[in-house]
C-alpha cells in the first residue's frame, strides 16, 4: 500500500540515523533534564546497539515493503536478556516519536508504528 511504501522510503532513506535516535530509548536520559521527555535535545544514543537496531530497522523496511522472508527472529534470536530489553526500550522510543508530518504522514506513521508493535511483541 502507498503509506506502508512511505513509510519504508523514509526508513530507508534515514536508516543509520534512525538507528542512532531510537538508540536514545536505551540510554540514560540527557543532561540537564528537560520537562519534555519525550523531545529530549540531550539524550545520548547507546552505540552498542546500532548494529542491532540497524539490523532490525532494514527487517522493518522489508516487512513494510511486503517481504515475506524479513524474520525479526533471526536477529531477535542471538540477544542476550539485557539487549532485548534495550533493544524493545529503542523500539519503544522510536514507535512513540514518530513525528507527522515532519517525519512522514499521517497514514504512513501509523504503518510504521503498527510494524514496531509487530517486532515489540515479539520481544515479550
Amino acid at each position: 500500500t502507498e503509506p506502508k511504501t512511505e513509510a519504508a522510503a523514509a526508513l530507508a532513506a534515514n536508516g543509520p540515523n534512525v538507528a542512532r535516535f531510537a538508540a536514545r530509548g536505551a540510554a540514560a536520559p540527557g543532561f540537564p533534564p528537560v520537562r519534555a521527555p519525550l523531545a529530549d535535545p540531550n539524550a545520548g544514543a547507546s552505540d552498542r546497539l546500532l548494529p542491532v537496531l540497524d539490523a532490525l530497522l532494514r527487517l522493518v523496511v522489508g516487512r513494510l515493503r511486503d517481504d515475506d522472508t524479513a524474520d525479526y527472529r533471526v536477529v531477535l534470536d542471538q540477544l542476550d536478556a539485557g539487549d532485548a530489553r534495550d533493544v524493545k526500550k529503542s523500539f519503544v522510543y522510536l514507535r512513540d516519536r514518530v513525528g507527522v508530518p515532519r517525519d512522514m504522514s499521517f497514514p504512513a506513521a501509523l504503518e510504521l508504528r503498527r510494524e514496531c508493535n509487530r517486532l515489540l511483541a515479539l520481544l515479550e
